[in-house]
């Protein structure tokens, strides 16, 4: 009999998948750049006048807070240290490390800046933050003291903006290269570099297979195996040990009887399987051998480039429109929870808020946890069960 009442409890208390835990409004709107380590949840504002939160987890109360300056990109931590990008007043940039528990400044580093429209995502990981620089670089800090480990320089002059940078199996992937075409070494590379030494391991020439729209790769996602990037509507997979190509796809249908390219998403590997998402769809690949999957039908609402899926385990989620959706209408893009072998939706949860003028106030910033999935929608931060 005790046995049951536990379980009754048990149940009771878990909450149901894809319902609201809580929610924050620190103050500011434009909010993103979500972190989540030992219970604690860092966010920052991106716009206006410039933030990062510290919040409990578990309740959302506010811990710590620093304001005066936009956070640009997302926030990450170690268990101990948070660390998060930052424009100064004079829209210079630096890397600054606070305690992840009190809030406090430990370092503050400069990081090289070049007008581009990307904000590179720092990484930390074995004691050390990586970072790309917009002049050519590839950094290595202490997460401890903000020393640096070590400088790879990708491109000695005329970089192009770099993609995201990708972490896996202590090998640092990215994209990116040189504009100027009087160079001996001009376009646009897939990298593969050790997180350890910074030693270059390889790099893939992406404009070898782009001929239209761009050869600049979207941040990849690589598994212990392989990598997969996109490249406007091309997809491949590399060897993650080599460099070496296993699989290229098109993502384009017909239009006046000419193909008609759809542009990709930056990718994400699941399950299996390689996913991208296109302004209609979400296009999938077998990832051993590259074979085009049935196509999701998904209608995404912000420029692709800004379009992100995310995933953990066997679950697939993102934000978009899908057919009998019953929040198309009121809830504009909510949030889905899809289960990859049967592809049936699990859940999905409204982002938006009844609220004058913003209802329809797109989310772009998700984070994606063992129990929970957390984001932002205009001035609030929320929670939500897994």
């Amino acid at each position: 009999m005790l046995r049951v009442i536990t379980l009754l409890c048990f149940f009771a208390l878990t909450p149901t998948a894809g319902t609201l835990l809580w929610e924050a409004r620190p103050g500011p709107r434009d909010l993103g750049g979500l972190a989540e380590s030992a219970g604690i949840l860092t966010a920052g504002n991106l716009d206006g006048t410039g933030a990062i939160f510290g919040f409990n987890a578990d309740t959302g109360k506010l811990l710590w807070s620093h304001h005066g300056e936009p956070m640009r990109a997302r926030s990450v931590s170690d268990g101990q240290h948070v660390f998060a990008l930052f424009d100064t007043d004079e829209r210079r940039r630096h890397l600054v490390a606070y305690d992840l528990k009190t809030g406090k400044q430990l370092w503050d580093n400069p990081i090289e800046d070049r007008k581009c429209n990307q904000s590179p995502v720092p990484i930390v990981d074995s004691g050390r933050v990586y970072i790309l620089d917009r002049a050519g670089h590839l950094n290595a800090f202490s997460a401890a003291t903000g020393a640096t480990v070590y400088r790879f320089a990708y491109a000695t002059d005329d970089p192009s903006c770099p993609s995201g940078l990708t972490l896996a199996n202590n090998r640092l992937y990215f994209s990116a290269g040189q504009r100027d075409s009087s160079k001996s070494s001009p376009g646009n590379f897939l990298w593969a570099v050790d997180a350890a030494t910074g030693k270059e391991l390889w790099k893939y020439q992406t404009h070898l297979i782009v001929k239209y729209i761009s050869d600049i790769f979207a941040t990849p996602s690589a598994s212990a195996e392989t990598v997969v990037a996109t490249s406007g509507n091309v997809i491949l997979a590399l060897r993650a040990s080599t460099g070496t190509l296993l699989w290229s796809n098109k993502a384009e249908g017909v239009s006046g009887g000419y193909p008609k390219p759809y542009p990709l998403s930056a990718p994400i590997i699941a399950n299996g399987i390689a996913f991208a998402a296109r302004l209609e769809a979400i296009e999938s690949w077998n990832l051993a051998d590259g074979k085009p999957l049935p196509a999701i039908p998904v209608k995404f609402l912000t420029d692709i480039d800004f379009t992100h899926l995310y995933a953990d385990g066997a679950t697939l989620f993102f934000l978009g429109n899908i057919p009998n959706d019953p929040d198309s209408q009121a809830g504009r893009a909510p949030l889905h929870a899809m289960d990859i072998p049967s592809r049936k939706i699990l859940w999905t949860h409204r982002v938006n808020r009844q609220s004058k003028f913003i209802e329809n106030w797109v989310t772009e910033n998700v984070l994606v946890t063992p129990t929970a999935v957390y984001y932002d929608n205009n001035s609030l931060i929320a929670k939500v069960a897994r």
